[in-house]
């Protein structure tokens, strides 16, 4: 999520790192920030779960301005 205080908007973006899940319910690679990271993704075998796990991270950290645990 980008926020722009100065224009007051939030765009959702991935930075090019998004994969597209063919043929699967399951993606490998481990990308991304450990405090937003859902525990499935050390396992190196997860599905759409934890994108709503990383979600729910960044609306708590907005919520309480502060980095989640």
């Amino acid at each position: 999520m980008f926020i722009n205080t100065t224009r007051n908007e939030i765009r959702i973006g991935d930075l090019g790192l998004a994969v597209t899940l063919k043929n699967s319910s399951h993606t490998t690679s481990v990308i991304g920030t450990p405090e937003f990271m859902a525990p499935e993704i050390y396992e190196e075998k997860y599905g759409t779960p934890v994108d709503i796990y990383s979600f729910g991270m960044c609306v708590l950290e907005m919520a309480t301005l502060t980095t989640p645990y």
